[in-house]
C-alpha cells in the first residue's frame, strides 16, 4: 500500500483526522486503550473491595 501525502488542512478536520493513521497504528492505539482501561478497572475493583470490607467491618 503506497503512502499518500497528507494534506495539513484535511488533517485538522475531525472527519479525516484518523485517516492519517494506518490500520496497524489504530489497532495499536486500541490495544493500549484496552490495557489502560483494564488497569483502571482492576485498581477500581480492588479499592472498592477494600473499602467495602472496611465498611462491613465497622458495622
Amino acid at each position: 500500500m503506497p503512502t499518500k501525502e497528507i494534506d495539513a488542512k484535511k488533517l485538522s478536520t475531525p472527519n479525516t483526522r484518523f485517516k492519517a493513521f494506518s490500520k496497524e497504528q489504530l489497532n495499536e492505539l486500541k490495544r493500549a486503550r484496552a490495557m489502560i482501561d483494564r488497569t483502571i478497572a482492576e485498581k477500581h475493583e480492588s479499592n472498592w473491595g477494600w473499602n467495602y470490607s472496611l465498611g462491613k467491618g465497622r458495622q
